[in-house]
């Protein structure tokens, strides 16, 4: 009881808080309130986190770096269990429980202060390794059976071995090392970490995310994820175009175009197109999409909220 009415409580302040907000300082560097276009995963900030309130309508209390914050949390929010590299929910989460996450350095002037969640590591225990966000800027070298990558921030370089448990995130393709590119983004697990500059380890474990385009937006391979959601795709080759169906909702993506739509499959006709921000690309004879373009295949209008 006690419970309800701590959450109770903090989703009542935190409503008011909003609304004064909404008034006095206005949300910086994120999307205009369409919110088709998710915000940029290219300035991030991390640390170790407490929960202080569980999630309640999509927003999770915490505290990280020594600040309150409210987490916005979206379908594009990454969320990992440390010991089972599977996704995690966020629903399991309890007050007090110890996590790591990742956030926007956009944070809103609020109180409390509210950011956009990137990813959230749960099942983390102290002072034992676990899952970290990796995003690969550099390829250092590449031979057979090891690719070493350097991080974005630039401080950390990763021995990737063919022998290590490498693994898709939330798909079932096989993934191997060859599969890791520049803007390739992984969770990954480490020991020992040599100290030099930048620092270098060899992963011990890494689950493969997906791919950030030229703008810092998290893409995914349209085909793995999509047949896993039980759409049909097909390859036009001559109109360099993708037709995703599933029998109910149909739509076609067109490689370099910022342009979607989202039709039921007995209809004729044209329908009202969305941009998400990020053009369907192809990367080693891969197509990839913006992670939220399979949250807005599945909304109920078409449009991403």
């Amino acid at each position: 009881m006690k419970a309800q009415k701590k959450g109770f409580a903090f989703a009542l302040i935190l409503s008011l808080t909003l609304v004064v907000a909404s008034v006095a300082t206005p949300m910086m560097a994120f999307a205009d309130a369409s919110g088709i276009e998710a915000p940029s995963i290219s300035d991030q900030l991390k640390g170790d986190a407490i929960v202080k309130v569980p999630l309640i309508d999509d927003q999770l209390f915490v505290t990280v770096n020594e600040m309150d914050l409210v987490l916005n949390i979206s379908e594009e929010t990454l969320v990992i269990d440390s010991k089972t590299g599977l996704p995690a929910s966020l629903e399991d989460l309890k007050a007090d429980d110890a996590i790591f996450v990742y956030y926007s350095a956009a944070i809103m002037k609020s109180l409390p202060p509210q950011s956009h969640a990137i990813a959230i590591v749960t099942q983390v225990e102290k002072n034992k390794i676990h899952a970290e966000l990796f995003t690969v800027k550099e390829i250092i070298s590449e031979k057979d059976g090891e690719i070493r990558a350097l991080n974005k921030e630039g401080d950390l370089i990763v021995a990737f071995l063919e022998e290590i448990s490498l693994t898709p995130f939330k798909t079932k393709q096989i993934v191997t090392i060859d599969d890791i590119k520049i803007g390739t983004q992984l969770f990954i697990w480490y020991d020992i970490v040599a100290l030099s500059y930048p620092g270098q380890t060899a992963a011990t474990k890494a689950v493969l995310v997906g791919q950030l385009d030229e703008n810092g937006f998290l893409t995914l391979p349209l085909r793995a994820v999509a047949e896993s959601l039980g759409f049909q795709v097909t390859w036009n080759g001559e109109e360099r175009s993708v037709l995703l169906d599933d029998g109910v909702v149909k739509t076609t993506l067109f490689i370099g175009e910022d342009s979607y739509f989202r039709a039921s499959s007995q209809a004729i006709g044209i329908t009202q197109t969305f941009q998400l921000g990020s053009a369907p690309t192809i990367v080693d004879s891969r197509t990839y999409v913006p992670a939220s373009f399979f949250r807005f295949i599945h909304s109920d209008n078409g449009e991403v909220k």
